[in-house]
């Protein structure tokens, strides 16, 4: 199998820690790239606050419904079984725009890279190697 690479956001923490053993759990066929803030300045919470206040109104604000229908690709609708954040509605919804998602729960809270990085990087590993080879 080809190596594979992901790229991953750093959400709200902003250094992508939080994402370290969810890559170690990787296979070694796996490769991943963290984008994270600047780290060539300290910034304190007041230069913070613009971004980060700016980047929850953004997602707040954000409708990508429609550009969920039009997608074409294969997705995987990760679950945490117990979270507390996300309702079930979302993945109804999730349903409702794409019938064609492979849904799969892991018994775990919000944040289950983090809490369950083992668990999850096997379902993920486990879908994109049944996905099939892409043209070319």
């Amino acid at each position: 199998m080809a190596p594979k690479h992901l790229v991953l956001l750093p959400g709200l923490d902003g250094t992508g820690e939080l994402f370290v053993d969810f890559i170690a759990a990787l296979s070694e066929s796996w490769t991943a790239t963290i984008v994270a803030y600047p780290t060539d300045r300290l910034l304190s919470y007041t230069d913070l606050r613009p971004f980060v206040s700016g980047r929850v109104q953004e997602a707040l604000d954000c409708d990508a419904r429609d550009d969920l229908r039009r997608t074409t690709v294969p997705l995987l609708y990760l679950e945490a079984t117990y979270d507390r954040l996300l309702s079930s509605s979302c993945k109804e919804e999730f349903s409702h725009l794409r019938p064609d998602t492979l849904f799969k729960s892991v018994p775990a809270p919000h944040l289950l890279l983090q809490r369950e990085p083992q668990k999850a990087a096997t379902v993920m590993m486990a879908f994109i190697r049944g996905l099939p080879p892409s043209p070319g």
